[in-house]
């Protein structure tokens, strides 16, 4: 799996857990597998302020409420070995899962917005 291709925009966080200044969020790969990140607290909160900008430049350019989502990449992070397993309802059963999991490192500054 190449770590860059995954994207994560914090406006659909789904924060699985906080453990000590490390933040774990569950995203999904391009087939829709989960994969966990585990991203330093410090680095949650610039990636926010970062889609934050973003999403502000949109509104007011328009000067109106703007309906964008803003995808990062992982510029730089490791596949990491755990022992983290989810349990994931797929409609009929809760499957338990072992996903990938992604220790990050910086995301790219810029935010990919589009307009939905």
């Amino acid at each position: 799996m190449n770590i860059n291709e995954i994207s994560y925009d914090p406006s659909n966080d789904e924060i699985l857990g906080v453990f000590k200044n490390k933040i774990h969020v569950k995203v999904y790969d391009f087939d829709e597998n989960p994969v966990v990140l585990i991203m330093s607290k410090k680095l949650f909160h610039k990636t926010w302020d970062n889609w934050l900008d973003g999403k502000r430049k949109y509104c007011e350019k328009w000067n109106d409420y703007c309906g964008v989502m803003g995808y990062t990449h992982i510029e730089d992070g490791e596949i990491i070995e755990s022992d983290i397993y989810l349990n994931i309802y797929d409609g009929k059963n809760v499957k338990v899962i072992k996903p990938i999991v992604i220790k990050v490192i910086k995301f790219f500054d810029i935010h990919d917005f589009e307009h939905g």
